[in-house]
């Protein structure tokens, strides 16, 4: 097994995603190495199809005890919530590097190299204002490596891949055409990283009397009423994609999108994982800590009372202060820019 590397990470599914980059760099830094990572049950289909994970657990108490006889040279928990750090602290390891729990049962960095990424969780002048490092950086700081520009790791099947191909001619939209998703939501926990109903609808319109796209709705379940009202305000009815579609299924729709306009959500780190060209609307949450690799734009609210990570809020400022037009021009710019537009004039 050579090396025997344990990573601790779950809580949101994005987040599990742009943890994926490590992987590269700790095979490239242990040549030959056994790596276990442990996980929420809702993020084992996506992690599963990864080559750079040997064995992958759903989170249990059960590990626990598991961990205490089996040992592993290197252990490495990214994630704060206590069930995480208390089965850091349990876990038998040469090596710890993210968080654990002190004797006094509180939440803390291990050792000095995740002192940063401990303050960014409870100072919200470092991480709101002053932090200019991308998630990637924090984590691989973390555990004492240097961030190189390491991409996400998302595999999709020849399986995942039709699905997609066969919705999209389901629903009228051909090979050739200019496929502009929206992803509309945001979850539940999070309802202020959405953009407005308004910017959406008025988007889709600009896009398909414009630019002749085929605009397609995205969204999980709860998007479902959400987008219906979206279709309900359009004068150019843009496609509904339905919002029952598996993790990897609707990654695989996300990935036939030339370009995609989403908020800071699942769809998201899809697109950054398959080098989907892409808008990311900014309302609630820090812009800075996500890298798109140089193939998207960020519009961010600009409001003084942004970011606040508020699970929810009465008057939106944030969504509202970003109106369909800049929107607009930010996906004119990057499709000017991509391989499909290069040898036609710029669009307007």
């Amino acid at each position: 097994m050579g090396v025997r590397i344990c990573i601790i990470k779950f809580g949101a599914l994005g987040d599990v995603l742009r943890t994926t980059p490590l992987l590269h760099a700790l095979k490239e830094k242990y040549s030959q190495c056994h790596i276990t990572w442990v996980t929420d049950t809702d993020a084992i289909e996506i992690l599963s199809r990864n080559p750079m994970i040997d064995r992958l657990f759903s989170y249990s108490p059960d590990i626990a005890l598991r961990f205490q006889v089996e040992g592993f040279d290197i252990l490495i928990n990214l994630e704060k919530a206590i069930e995480a750090c208390l089965l850091a602290s349990l876990t038998k390891a040469k090596e710890k590097y993210g968080f654990d729990i002190s004797p006094f049962g509180t939440i803390c960095p291990i050792n000095d190299f995740a002192d940063y990424a401990f303050r960014l969780g409870i100072s919200d002048d470092l991480k709101f204002r002053k932090n200019e490092k991308t998630y990637q950086e924090i984590i691989f700081e973390a555990v004492g490596l240097k961030y190189n520009g390491e991409p996400y790791i998302i595999n999709l099947n020849e399986d995942d891949l039709a699905y997609a191909d066969s919705l999209l001619l389901e629903k009228g939209i051909k090979k050739g055409d200019l496929k502009i998703g929206l992803n509309t939501g945001s979850g539940l926990v999070f309802a202020t990283k959405r953009w407005t109903i308004e910017g959406f609808a008025g988007l889709s319109d600009t896009l398909s009397e414009k630019l002749g796209a085929k605009v397609m709705l995205f969204g999980g379940p709860e998007e479902e009423v959400r987008n219906k009202e979206i279709l309900d305000l359009t004068e150019i009815k843009p496609v509904n994609m339905g919002t029952k579609h598996s993790l990897t299924h609707f990654a695989a729709i996300v990935s036939r999108c030339d370009l995609l306009v989403t908020g800071d959500t699942l769809a998201l780190h899809f697109a950054i994982g398959l080098g989907v060209t892409t808008v990311a609307i900014f309302t609630s949450t820090c812009a800075q800590e996500l890298d798109l690799y140089g193939r998207g734009i960020k519009i961010v609210a600009d409001v003084g009372c942004a970011p606040c990570y508020k699970g929810s809020c009465e008057d939106m400022k944030c969504a509202s202060s970003i109106s369909a037009s800049d929107v607009f021009d930010a996906c004119v710019g990057l499709l000017n820019k991509s391989s499909m537009f290069k040898a036609q004039e710029p669009v307007d």
